[in-house]
């Protein structure tokens, strides 16, 4: 199966990939009729964490155990994770969504599940598609689809390699986890309309590939055409039974986040709605969620457990299982085809030959270098025979459930997820790996008073964690550690710092003058870059890149790959405030206190009002609470909001430049009113002129947008929406075709489907199809 065009579903009921399991499924119970009340153990059904894994769902004399382990970034360094000799630290799940390459995401979820297998455990949890909706969240990293639910698609691809290895995958957190101030407790208020099409729609992949299980996040949710009722995630039956299973298509076991709520009050009067969920997940308390005496529901439940088990592969049986062959890599550079296997014969070779060997270094470097954003670049980079001083901080894993404590089975004084930098070991590499080709590297802690640079690397850093928070807000925007003797020390780097990035660079600009001196971030999402951008002559950013960043910084600053990430979030720019003072921008409570700017630690004051943008004032509605997020803002999420509010950003969505040289021009399209129904094609020529023995690539982006004949049904619609994408590495001649789907994209309440949205609003309208932000096509929609 190829991924040459990249098309996000958007259609209803897409469960076909579970049929087989679903009979393999009716099967096991016709022939195992006592199983639901055993699985049951005093009527009860899920697991708790012990001394091995974070979840063990009991087996019986007829039933394995299933045991389960994080996380979304590998396994985690915690329990037998922490034991395991030689785990992969992969790149932050984020990194996918930067790097857009869908069969390498194949491939890093089905050589990750080996790690899983080793110690045990059939169920992986991960990975992560939440929108990033607001910034500063502390788990944005652990989310592939950063603003756009279209990147969700790669979710997919990571849960195919994943059941390759017949691991259970687990797409998280359904739904709206997007932010972990008060996540416990806090209510989503949203319209489902906006619930399906921006925040929903990133698991439909995971759904269409087939993945095992679900996990339900720990928020509650008021959808504003069922008023009257707040549920937990958990509890919904709106959110987590009807929308998941009856439209979306989801048959397989959906679980509980540890320790969680399945509580539903509707006009005051609360119920258990132990029917909703499969699999309660309790940490360090005894499971309490009984399962009523009703052979029905036990029936059920036990059967979509099944039905996940074997769609996954953890349960083995004839024909059962989902389609998880591999992709057709034949299009990718030969060494990265070497890391994995197929006929990849159409990919760069170093790629192939990553692919073909299923070799986890080369594979988690290629993620890395193909998932880093080049802000900036200067002809001095790529080079060879430097003198380079490296100085600051690279953070390899994040916090909480995702972090996967690089090294940390190599470190003498291992504390378990306080590695975030990968400590000295990493450091090592890092040197190491830039000491090749007549180049020598030194850390600022040990270069010679006697040598002079002439290049300079300075890594910032952010902190990010689940569950982790600063002034009552999640997290700052700043980039705030930048302290190399935190890693030497294997200082524990689980913590915000306090260190001043352009103070930092500016001290290494004054005392190196001749030197070329580059930005290298590695932050958990948007950050503060303005302060720093002009001081440097290169800048790179990335998510946390995982253990084999040095491999991957070898790679990119030497000419063998150069940065191929597109940036899945925007990068604020500072902003003239209706006050004249000036502010961080930021999609969410434009202008709060919180975001004046200079400041050391930008963050959201809580409670963040929404910004009356036709009044030009803050209005009484909480974006972004304690108690209550109220989701105004509908589909204007992180770029939508910027651009129909003509905010100029720092970065834009989808930025990201290149060692190369390229280019995209479309050369024609068959995008017509037919196109609603019958879908249709974009053709495009891209250029990549690059060095000689470099890996270059691009990235073919297509926006539609719509716009209504009556100008009032527009006032939250988007500009342009991202909906399908490709990454080439070669130039040539290139068909991206969009569906159906792509144009029936707006979801109707009413009629429980996908719609167009002149059907929606039945006003005529017209759709525009884009390349990048250039009208390719227009045509007319009719209701």
């Amino acid at each position: 199966m190829g991924f040459a065009t990249v098309t996000l579903l958007v259609g209803v009921a897409y469960g076909g990939v579970y049929d087989a399991a679903e009979q393999c499924a009716n099967a096991y119970l016709t022939a195992h009729p006592g199983l639901p009340d055993q699985w049951m153990h005093n009527d009860l059904f899920g697991g708790i964490n012990d001394n091995t894994y974070v979840g063990q769902i009991f087996g019986t004399n007829e039933m394995m155990d299933v045991n389960m382990m994080d996380g979304p970034s590998g396994l985690r360094d915690i329990l037998s994770g922490q034991a395991l000799a030689n785990r992969t630290a992969w790149p932050a799940a984020g990194i996918h969504g930067l790097a857009g390459f869908p069969e390498l995401s194949y491939y890093i979820g089905r050589v990750g599940a080996k790690d899983f297998a080793a110690v045990g455990a059939g169920v992986q949890l991960g990975p992560g598609v939440c929108i990033h909706r607001v910034p500063i969240n502390g788990r944005n990293w652990e989310y592939i689809s950063g603003e756009e639910a279209t990147l969700g698609y790669l979710g997919g691809h990571v849960v195919r390699g994943i059941q390759s290895n017949n691991i259970m995958a687990t797409a998280k957190h359904w739904a709206m986890n997007n932010q972990e101030l008060n996540r416990l407790d806090n209510t989503v208020v949203i319209d489902e309309g906006t619930m399906m099409e921006s925040y929903l729609r990133a698991y439909q992949s995971q759904i269409d590939e087939g993945t095992g299980a679900v996990m339900c996040s720990y928020n509650k949710v008021q959808v504003r055409e069922h008023n009257e009722t707040i549920a937990w995630m958990c509890g919904s039956k709106e959110v987590s039974q009807h929308l998941l299973r009856d439209v979306m298509g989801f048959k397989g076991a959906l679980m509980t986040d540890w320790t969680n709520s399945i509580t539903s009050t509707t006009n005051g009067v609360s119920v258990q709605n132990r029917d909703v969920i499969e699999w309660e997940m309790n940490w360090g308390k005894p499971l309490d969620m009984k399962v009523p005496n009703n052979a029905t529901l036990r029936n059920q439940l036990a059967k979509n457990s099944l039905i996940g088990m074997y769609a996954s592969g953890i349960l083995a049986g004839s024909n059962c299982k989902a389609n998880t062959s591999a992709p057709d890599i034949t299009h990718l550079p030969q060494m990265y085809q070497a890391a994995m296997k197929s006929d990849i014969t159409h990919l760069p070779q170093m790629y192939q030959a990553a692919m073909k060997s299923e070799n986890s270094t080369l594979l988690g470097a290629i993620l890395a270098a193909e998932g880093t954003v080049l802000l900036k670049k200067s002809s001095a980079i790529p080079f060879t025979a430097k003198t380079i001083l490296l100085a600051g901080e690279a953070m390899l894993s994040g916090g909480g459930s995702g972090d996967n404590g690089a090294f940390g089975y190599e470190q003498k004084d291992h504390q378990g997820e306080g590695l975030n930098t990968g400590g000295l070991v990493a450091q090592q590499l890092m040197k190491a790996s830039l000491s090749t080709g007549g180049s020598t590297a030194y850390w600022d802690y040990e270069i010679p008073a006697s040598v002079t640079p002439d290049v300079v690397i300075i890594f910032g850093a952010q902190y990010r964690s689940e569950g982790y928070l600063v002034n009552n807000a999640d997290g700052y925007l700043n980039v705030d550690r930048c302290d190399s003797s935190h890693a030497r020390n294997n200082v524990n780097g689980a913590t915000y710092g306090d260190c001043n990035y352009p103070q930092t660079i500016q001290q290494l600009r004054a005392k190196y003058p001749k030197a070329t001196i580059v930005s290298y971030t590695t932050v958990g999402g948007a950050h503060i870059a303005h302060d720093y951008i002009n001081l440097v002559d290169a800048a790179y950013t990335s998510f946390y890149p995982g253990q084999h960043f040095a491999t991957a910084l070898s790679m990119m600053l030497t000419g063998a790959v150069s940065p191929g990430g597109k940036l899945s979030y925007t990068m604020p720019d500072v902003e003239k405030g209706p006050d004249g003072k000036s502010y961080i921008q930021s999609p969410i409570s434009r202008f709060n206190p919180g975001l004046v700017y200079p400041g050391s630690k930008v963050t959201l004051q809580v409670p963040a009002y929404a910004w009356d943008e036709a009044g030009n004032k803050v209005s009484s509605i909480v974006q972004y609470g304690h108690d209550v997020s109220e989701y105004v803002e509908g589909q204007l999420i992180g770029y939508k909001y910027y651009e129909k509010y003509g905010m100029k950003p720092l970065f834009p969505f989808g930025y990201g430049l290149s060692h190369a040289t390229t280019a995209v021009k479309a050369t024609g399209n068959t995008c017509t009113s037919s196109s609603v129904t019958g879908g249709c094609t974009v053709s495009v020529d891209v250029t990549i002129s690059a060095p000689a023995g470099m890996i270059a690539s691009e990235v073919v982006q297509i926006y539609v947008g719509y716009t209504s004949s009556n100008t009032g049904n527009d006032a939250m619609r988007p500009v342009r929406t991202l909906r399908t994408f490709r990454k080439v590495w070669a130039s040539g001649s290139y068909t991206l075709e969009l569906r159906p789907d792509v144009f029936q994209n707006t979801w109707s309440p009413t009629l429980q489907q996908w719609v167009t949205p002149c059907g929606l609003d039945k006003t005529p309208g017209t759709f525009r199809v884009l390349l990048g932000n250039d009208v390719i096509a227009s045509f007319a929609c009719s209701n």
